[in-house]
Protein backbone atom coordinates (compact mmCIF):
# COMPACT_ATOMS: atom_id res chain seq x y z
CA UNK A 1 0.00 0.00 0.00
CA UNK A 2 1.23 3.33 -0.99
CA UNK A 3 1.40 6.18 1.31
CA UNK A 4 -0.06 9.41 0.42
CA UNK A 5 1.48 12.39 -1.13
CA UNK A 6 2.33 15.15 1.62
CA UNK A 7 -0.34 17.56 1.76
CA UNK A 8 1.48 20.66 0.19
CA UNK A 9 2.24 23.36 2.22
CA UNK A 10 1.03 27.15 2.19
CA UNK A 11 2.42 29.89 -0.04
CA UNK A 12 1.87 32.87 2.10
CA UNK A 13 2.68 36.09 0.57
CA UNK A 14 4.44 38.33 3.58
CA UNK A 15 4.49 42.01 3.00
CA UNK A 16 8.29 43.49 4.19
CA UNK A 17 8.03 47.78 5.06
CA UNK A 18 9.38 50.09 2.61
CA UNK A 19 11.92 51.95 5.16
CA UNK A 20 14.89 50.82 4.33
CA UNK A 21 17.44 53.78 4.22
CA UNK A 22 14.74 55.69 6.47
CA UNK A 23 14.13 55.94 9.92
CA UNK A 24 13.10 52.45 10.93
CA UNK A 25 9.13 52.04 11.44
CA UNK A 26 8.21 49.89 14.02
CA UNK A 27 7.15 46.66 12.48
CA UNK A 28 3.54 46.40 14.41
CA UNK A 29 2.36 49.61 13.26
CA UNK A 30 2.56 48.51 9.78
CA UNK A 31 1.56 44.80 9.73
CA UNK A 32 -1.04 42.98 11.35
CA UNK A 33 0.13 40.57 14.49
CA UNK A 34 -0.42 37.53 12.45
CA UNK A 35 1.91 38.16 9.94
CA UNK A 36 4.51 38.85 12.38
CA UNK A 37 3.51 35.58 13.79
CA UNK A 38 3.43 33.58 10.77
CA UNK A 39 6.70 35.00 9.59
CA UNK A 40 8.74 34.06 12.86
CA UNK A 41 7.16 30.28 12.39
CA UNK A 42 8.88 30.29 8.57
CA UNK A 43 11.58 28.29 7.95
CA UNK A 44 11.91 28.39 4.26
CA UNK A 45 11.63 31.51 2.12
CA UNK A 46 11.45 32.86 -1.31
CA UNK A 47 13.00 36.34 -1.89
CA UNK A 48 13.80 38.86 -4.43
CA UNK A 49 16.80 39.36 -1.88
CA UNK A 50 17.69 37.22 0.76
CA UNK A 51 20.03 40.03 2.49
CA UNK A 52 16.46 42.51 2.84
CA UNK A 53 14.24 39.07 4.04
CA UNK A 54 17.27 38.29 6.89
CA UNK A 55 16.89 42.36 7.71
CA UNK A 56 13.37 41.67 7.86
CA UNK A 57 13.30 38.48 9.98
CA UNK A 58 15.62 40.25 12.36
CA UNK A 59 13.34 42.71 12.89
CA UNK A 60 10.50 40.05 13.43
CA UNK A 61 12.64 37.96 15.76
CA UNK A 62 13.07 41.50 18.09
CA UNK A 63 9.27 41.24 18.04
CA UNK A 64 8.40 37.22 17.51
CA UNK A 65 10.86 35.22 18.38
CA UNK A 66 11.77 33.08 15.12
CA UNK A 67 11.28 29.74 15.44
CA UNK A 68 14.51 28.60 14.55
CA UNK A 69 17.70 30.54 14.20
CA UNK A 70 18.08 32.61 11.34
CA UNK A 71 21.20 30.75 10.08
CA UNK A 72 19.15 27.73 9.77
CA UNK A 73 16.29 29.55 8.05
CA UNK A 74 16.39 28.13 4.29
CA UNK A 75 16.24 31.81 2.32
CA UNK A 76 16.22 30.93 -1.73
CA UNK A 77 16.05 33.96 -4.26
CA UNK A 78 14.17 34.19 -6.94
CA UNK A 79 15.86 33.71 -10.71
CA UNK A 80 16.79 36.43 -12.42
CA UNK A 81 15.72 36.52 -16.27
CA UNK A 82 18.34 36.44 -18.49
CA UNK A 83 19.28 39.02 -20.63
CA UNK A 84 18.50 38.66 -24.38
CA UNK A 85 15.01 39.05 -25.71
CA UNK A 86 13.52 35.48 -26.86
CA UNK A 87 16.43 33.68 -25.32
CA UNK A 88 15.88 35.00 -21.88
CA UNK A 89 12.62 34.27 -22.06
CA UNK A 90 12.68 30.62 -22.61
CA UNK A 91 14.84 30.30 -20.24
CA UNK A 92 12.49 31.72 -17.39
CA UNK A 93 9.80 29.54 -18.71
CA UNK A 94 12.01 26.33 -17.86
CA UNK A 95 9.86 24.63 -14.84
CA UNK A 96 12.64 23.39 -13.08
CA UNK A 97 14.21 26.33 -11.12
CA UNK A 98 10.39 26.94 -10.16
CA UNK A 99 10.22 23.45 -8.73
CA UNK A 100 13.43 23.63 -6.87
CA UNK A 101 12.10 26.81 -5.44
CA UNK A 102 8.87 25.19 -4.78
CA UNK A 103 9.90 22.00 -3.26
CA UNK A 104 9.52 22.45 0.26
CA UNK A 105 5.60 23.71 -0.20
CA UNK A 106 4.93 20.46 -2.03
CA UNK A 107 6.95 18.67 0.38
CA UNK A 108 4.08 19.78 2.63
CA UNK A 109 5.63 22.85 4.78
CA UNK A 110 4.64 26.08 4.70
CA UNK A 111 6.87 28.82 2.52
CA UNK A 112 6.88 32.66 2.56
CA UNK A 113 6.95 34.91 0.00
Amino acid sequence: MNAAPPRPGRLLLVPNALDLGAAPVDLRQVLPQQVLEASAGLGHWVAEDARSTRAFLKRVDALWPLARPLQAIDIRELPRPPKGGAAGASAMADARPWRELLAPALAGQDLGL
